[in-house]
């Protein structure tokens, strides 16, 4: 199961329902405190202090440009924002088995996510 925060903005719109059109199950919630899952989605204008200390210790994948700039977030402080796809194979540990096996029953292999914006440091922390 994934927990997905976002708003209700077309950033929160179009991530569920990019987990919609893949059949990936998940759950919206609305504080990352109520997180009980095996994956955090997090659309950028929702990044604050309580997801970065999520983000620390749980996988989580931020998907749209934070508010926040990379140093906060990331450690960096140079870098730039692409438009890209994005993709996350659906083999990983962090997927329970019943969703890898319903996955695979539809064909599919990863989570594909349409254009959107994604931070590239220049350098590593």
């Amino acid at each position: 199961m994934i927990d997905l925060l976002a708003g209700e903005d077309r950033s929160g719109f179009g991530i569920a329902c990019a987990l919609d059109v893949e059949r990936i199950p998940y759950r919206r919630i609305r504080r990352p405190e109520d997180f009980d899952a095996r994956l955090l989605i997090v659309s950028g204008g929702q990044v604050t202090p309580a997801v970065l200390r999520f983000a620390v210790r749980t996988p989580t994948l931020i998907i749209g440009s934070p508010a926040s700039p990379p140093r906060e977030l990331f450690g960096v402080g140079e870098g730039g924002t692409v438009r890209t796809a994005a993709e996350i194979s659906l083999q990983e540990p962090i997927w329970p088995e019943p969703v890898r096996v319903a996955a695979q029953r539809f064909g599919k292999e990863a989570l594909r996510v349409p254009k959107a914006p994604a931070f590239c440091p220049n350098t590593h922390p």
